[in-house]
């Protein structure tokens, strides 16, 4: 599977057209929970393969998808879902007790679709966890969003400088939770899809001309092509 993620302002109603063109893709419109944000968007797509992205890419240019790809920004992975394991994350296929450490060596992208039950004061206590997330050295994202048209059903983005930093949030996270208490959110089932939670090498793109090309141009390659990852 390929996971997109696009955040954008534009208008909710152009963000509605796209999911309605591209449900058969999981397409999911979720609205910021930050205080002052209410206008910003996230907008999910699960692709089957890399062939269905390049239809969707493809079909793009002559529809409104075109219109909200490109005042966007966007991420592209192949799908890798995780699990916390005696307090380590891990993919879920992992070899248990694997002798390959696989670096972490660039910025750290979370993307988590879970769900709570109906709690008004949810929304105040997530937008103060929102605050002070972001208050952490090397947060360069903290974002929960909620589903536009299912309440409840959530979507967690976080982006960290490096896997030091990460780790540092983590390990804090676990020692002050009984100084941070509730968060709120009490675990449901998702009215729409499966709860996931995904770790990646951060991997942004820009949208020109009907294609996906890395946002950083130090990052394009052309004596090789290299596949999705």
């Amino acid at each position: 599977m390929i996971r997109m993620v696009v955040e954008s302002a534009s208008d909710l109603e152009l963000h509605r057209k796209v999911a309605a063109l591209y449900a058969h893709n999981n397409a999911t419109v979720y609205r910021s929970l930050a205080e002052g944000e209410e206008k910003i968007y996230a907008f999910t797509l699960l692709f089957p393969d890399e062939a269905a992205l390049e239809t969707f890419l493809a079909e793009a240019p002559n529809g409104p998808a075109d219109e909200l790809l490109r005042h966007a920004t966007i991420d592209c992975y192949i799908q890798s879902s995780y699990a916390l394991i005696d307090g380590v994350w891990s993919p879920t296929d992992a070899i248990q007790d694997s002798r390959i450490m696989w670096p972490g060596n660039s910025p750290v992208r979370i993307v988590i679709e879970t769900a709570c039950k109906n709690n008004p004061a949810m929304y105040a206590m997530t937008s103060e966890e929102i605050s002070q997330t972001r208050a952490e050295p090397g947060c360069l994202q903290y974002a929960w969003y909620e589903d536009v048209d299912r309440p409840g059903d959530l979507l967690l983005l976080e982006l960290w400088d490096n896997q030091v930093i990460y780790d540092a949030h983590w390990f804090g996270r676990m020692k002050t939770s009984d100084y941070r208490g509730d968060s709120g959110r009490k675990p449901s089932p998702r009215q729409r899809g499966e709860v996931s939670r995904e770790f990646y090498r951060h991997q942004p793109f820009e949208y020109h001309y009907g294609r996906l090309l890395p946002a950083d141009t130090a990052h394009y390659s052309h004596t090789v092509i290299w596949g999705a990852q």
